[in-house]
């Protein structure tokens, strides 16, 4: 007979053992993009400090829930058993990645534990010269780094970068057309960049692009997509934060009838409609005192030309108030006399005349499109148009001459300016007078013509007279081609230039004309400078004076007469020296 005390019974499993498959029981191990975990009913635990403690303590309380007579493994034995269950997890299928755990894992690239409340708002804001809004907000799912902007995608797919830098939506500009432009904010290295941008631009990435790239706007055109609904997300998220203001497109009057700008931000920010107007639009800035300018401009007492242009500039702010069109002041003589300086000074009244800015136009580089820009830049202010001797097409000066009155330029398609308005008084100088250009009717009346020498007539009048000697050489070589009888029964085979009057050779204009443009001078030009000298005959009663009525060959027609004198005396002179 076999005792039965003796027997042994079943063999019990080490504790470890036994806390082991416990867990797998209760546990389930996952695995997320960088990172093993394990899941209990709504609690995760992870594997590093201070989840892995938290992990040994919930073991503890599992095996008392399980074996309450028995005393907890000792804590060799859990740390083994949380290393098991780290290898089941490590071995899992990993999760379909949250954005929250995207937004943890890129936090963590850059020494980051924990997705911070503001979403990284704070590295920005800390900056002393931050312009972002107070209140301002970054809304889920983008994140801000110090290397940028990134979005934490929710499907799967990791995160993807948005910018390169820090770039915000901080301000909203308002036109008198209702037009809407957003200034955007960037960092470029050290320094803040912002600029005023179409809504509709900020709307498409790849425009984006285009536009401001060159002014390193930190975003390239294969993220261009994600760049334009970032900032449509900040905007819409920051739509009460962001201050909005009242924006110009031009200078002086605005939609309003009461504001009246001078300059940028004064009391307007202005963001002209076109690039090629902002180096114009920088000369209009206040510089020096009211005081010093009244003071400069008292040196004018005696010179009532220059006060005409000094009140051509103080004017112009009229034109709108008053409903009176745009129109021309022609300031126009030889050279040396400060045609110029007295157009500088009609435009000294708002912007800075001197060569080192862009406030001077000059008929050389003018077009059409380009004197249209610059008169639209202006809506009650001074535009100088410098030196009608310059310019490189005649048809130019007739064009504009008769544009300026009409108060818009010329419609056109194709997205070239379209009748694009204005409200001017344009200042024109010039040798020859800017109406000498013109064959339209309607123009003359609207230019102030000014043939006075402003300062006078002291001084050497060196085309003139360059061009009264040409004169002489002309009737030298030309003696058998004026006519010398009423009946001009035997005309030269190039037709007759004139005949000998009274008073002296009696020339027709267009032939020489003709002459003095082939020697490089052009009558207009130095008719003014003939009139001083007292070279031509007048007539009072003539419009202009000094094209007389005479008969060449029987014909009647306009003469420029020659006072035989002058010619003597000038040539007499000459002889001498």
């Amino acid at each position: 007979m076999t005792d039965s005390r003796s027997a042994p019974g079943p063999r019990q499993m080490p504790k470890a053992e036994r806390l082991l498959a416990l867990a797998r029981e209760k546990y389930e191990p996952r695995r997320a993009t960088r990172w093993p975990y394990l899941v209990r009913g709504d609690e995760r635990f992870r594997f590093e400090r201070p989840d892995r403690r938290r992990l040994l303590a919930d073991l503890r309380a599992a095996w008392r829930g399980e074996y309450p007579g028995e005393a907890a493994p000792a804590a060799r034995d859990l740390s083994a058993v949380a290393d098991d269950l780290r290898r089941l997890a490590e071995q899992a299928e990993p999760d379909q990645p949250t954005a929250e755990d995207q937004a943890a894992e890129l936090m963590e690239a850059h020494g980051i534990s924990a997705v911070p409340a503001d979403r990284g708002l704070s590295l920005v804001t800390r900056l002393e010269d931050c312009p972002l809004p107070g209140e301002y907000v970054i809304p889920e799912p983008y994140l801000v780094a110090a290397d940028g902007i990134h979005l934490v995608r929710d499907d799967g797919a990791g995160y993807a970068r948005v910018a390169w830098a820090w770039l915000f939506p901080v301000a909203v500009y308002v036109d008198p057309d209702g037009d809407h432009l957003v200034e955007l904010a960037w960092r470029d290295g050290p320094r803040w960049v912002s600029r005023l941008i179409r809504r509709a631009v900020t709307k498409s990435g790849r425009k984006l692009v285009a536009e401001a790239g060159d002014a390193g706007l930190p975003v390239i055109e294969a993220e261009a997509r994600q760049a334009e609904r970032w900032l449509a997300a900040a905007e819409a998220a920051n739509r009460q934060v962001m201050p909005r203001h009242p924006v110009a497109r031009q200078l002086g009057w605005q939609a309003d009838g009461k504001t009246f700008v001078t300059g940028h931000d004064a009391p307007w920010r202005v963001e002209p409609r076109y690039a090629d107007q902002a180096a114009a639009l920088a000369a209009h800035r206040p510089c020096g005192t009211l005081a010093s300018w009244k003071n400069a401009i008292g040196a004018a007492d005696d010179h009532l030309v220059v006060q005409a242009a000094a009140y051509a500039g103080l004017a112009s702010p009229l034109l709108e108030p008053l409903g009176l069109d745009s129109f021309t002041v022609d300031i126009s003589g030889r050279s040396t006399r400060g045609k110029t300086i007295t157009a500088m000074v009609a435009l000294s009244c708002w912007a800075d005349p001197s060569d080192k800015s862009e406030a001077m136009h000059t008929w050389q580089a003018a077009s059409v499109i380009g004197i249209e820009k610059r008169l639209n830049l202006v809506s009650g202010l001074t535009v100088v148009l410098d030196e009608t001797r310059l310019v490189k097409d005649p048809a130019l000066v007739d064009a504009v001459v008769y544009m300026i009155p009409k108060n818009h330029g010329r419609p056109r398609g194709g997205g070239w300016p379209n009748m694009i308005p204005w409200r001017a008084i344009a200042v024109s100088t010039g040798e020859q007078p800017a109406t000498s250009f013109t064959t339209h009717q309607g123009a003359s009346p609207r230019v102030l013509s000014i043939c006075s020498p402003p300062f006078g007539t002291d001084g050497q009048a060196s085309r003139a007279q360059m061009a009264l000697d040409l004169v002489r050489e002309y009737l030298a070589a030309h003696a058998d081609k004026l006519c010398g009888s009423s009946d001009g029964s035997h005309p030269p085979a190039s037709g007759w230039i004139g005949h000998e009057a009274r008073e002296g050779p009696a020339l027709l204009p267009e032939k020489l004309r003709e002459e003095l443009r082939r020697r490089g001078f052009e009558l207009d030009a130095v008719i003014p400078g003939w009139l001083e000298m007292g070279a031509l005959l007048i007539m009072d009663t003539q419009r202009p004076a000094h094209l007389i009525p005479r008969r060449t060959a029987g014909r009647l027609s306009r003469h420029l007469v020659f006072r035989r004198e002058i010619l003597d005396s000038q040539a007499s002179s000459a002889d001498g020296q």
